[in-house]
């Protein structure tokens, strides 16, 4: 063959590559399950959907997967319930940007689908109250038609996953419940427990899947008035722990919250009940380190009455060791285990010359005091005004080291004292352009 002949073959060749990726067409084999007849059978008890859509088509009369498949490069998967439950289908470890839909076999009227449930990813989750021995087909799909590699999986959720299938608990001393919060979920209006449940980027408001939360609840009517203690210390994962009066989701009010009460970042709280008081008790896994889903693993809850003698923790300063102060007022993040008042004080730690004082002795400069009172586990900002004498020596020296005195009782008069140093100081004065 010529060297003229091999150039022009070569031209050939491009040029009907060339063509045939302009004209949309397939240039490898699509998946084998690119069809819905070609599903994939996924194992009834532990089913992984993953693969591939890339090269994927869309079948005569294929519906639209969550309304948002563009040209719909769609693969199948055929999963039979083994039990009755909420099912949690995902796809929400694929590298793009997926849409999702679970249907009855041979409907094309979804029986749920969703375009990006995953929180920040764009991930496709959707729940299916399952039925035991009923077939469903899942479809995956891209959004406006991408494509890419499907990881995902499918997990049956916990019985009391959601608010209004709560565990109910009786007595005043109900036995330690174990179970898992594993592939738990959140639910549109769930709080955020203990602030520290809801993964970053995520709402559970619009976003109820388990890597945005994993939480279960309990239902607990208080048998007696008094003093309780409400523990997951047993568990085996970073729990979070919240109580509230309400009857649904979106009327709960908060009774108290906690997040590393007790050891190895397990939650516990003591609270006053009322006799006769229906609690709803949410317990969930720790969702504060970004981009990492809530922990999941074997929960251990207990509900007793706490001893007499327990010792009142007292209030846990969750401020730092430098206070920027603003027109004269510096404010102090705190927090306690259980509900509790007090008041919070600044005394410089060195002896200055009051201002305007008629002999020049040298002494320790109070501040201002401010008073406080702390629902059990949730955290308060108290604002302290600084006194003329302190806001005086701030405007003269810019920065003074202070010493914050926290003094506290609990509902059984139990107190705690505790202070911590910091500096206050003055904003930084802006340079003149």
């Amino acid at each position: 063959m010529s060297r003229f002949t091999q150039v022009a073959c070569t031209t050939t060749v491009l040029f009907f590559t060339a063509m045939f990726a302009q004209a949309g067409m397939a240039l490898a084999a699509p998946p084998a399950n690119d069809n819905r007849a070609s599903a994939e059978v996924l194992d009834a008890t532990m089913p992984s959907v993953t693969g591939t859509n890339a090269e994927a088509t869309s079948e005569a009369g294929e519906p639209d997967h969550a309304g948002a498949s563009g040209s719909n490069p769609s693969v199948w998967f055929k999963w039979t319930a083994p039990a009755n439950g909420r099912w949690n289908v995902n796809a929400c470890a694929s590298n793009y940007d997926t849409t999702l839909a679970v249907y009855g076999a041979g409907s094309n009227t979804a029986v749920v689908s969703n375009n990006d449930g995953c929180g920040s990813d764009n991930g496709s989750f959707v729940v299916v109250n399952a039925t035991a021995g009923t077939t469903y087909e899942i479809a995956v799909s891209g959004a406006a038609g991408v494509t890419g590699t499907i990881n995902g999986f499918m997990i049956h959720g916990p019985a009391n996953d959601q608010f209004g299938a709560a565990r109910v608990l009786s007595g005043k001393d109900p036995a330690q419940l174990i179970g898992t919060n594993e592939g738990a979920t959140g639910e549109a209006s769930e709080p955020n427990h203990a602030a520290k449940s809801v993964a970053t980027g995520c709402s559970s408001a619009t976003s109820p899947s388990p890597f945005c939360e994993a939480s279960v609840w309990f239902t607990w009517k208080a048998p007696t008035s008094g003093r309780y203690a409400i523990s997951a210390c047993g568990s085996e994962f970073d729990t979070t722990l919240a109580v509230y009066t309400g009857n649904s989701v979106a009327a709960l009010k908060p009774f108290g919250a906690n997040d590393d009460g007790c050891q190895e970042n397990r939650s516990l709280l003591f609270l006053n009940v009322t006799a006769g008081t229906t609690y709803r008790i949410a317990l969930a896994g720790y969702a504060g380190r970004p981009g990492i889903s809530p922990d999941v693993g074997q929960y251990a809850l207990d509900i007793s009455p706490a001893p007499t003698d327990t010792a009142f923790a007292g209030v846990m300063p969750k401020f730092g060791k430098s206070i920027v102060v603003k027109k004269g007022k510096a404010k102090f993040k705190l927090l306690s285990p259980e509900a509790a008042s007090g008041t919070l004080s600044a005394k410089s730690v060195k002896k200055f010359t009051a201002a305007g004082a008629k002999k020049p002795r040298k002494k320790k400069v109070f501040l201002g005091k401010v008073k406080f009172n702390l629902k059990a586990g949730i955290a308060k900002t108290v604002t302290l005004k600084l006194n003329k004498a302190g806001r005086a020596l701030l405007k003269k020296k810019r920065s003074v080291k202070a010493l914050i005195t926290i003094t506290a009782k609990d509902a059984a008069g139990n107190a705690k004292t505790k202070t911590k140093r910091v500096t206050l100081k003055l904003p930084k004065k802006k340079k003149k352009k």
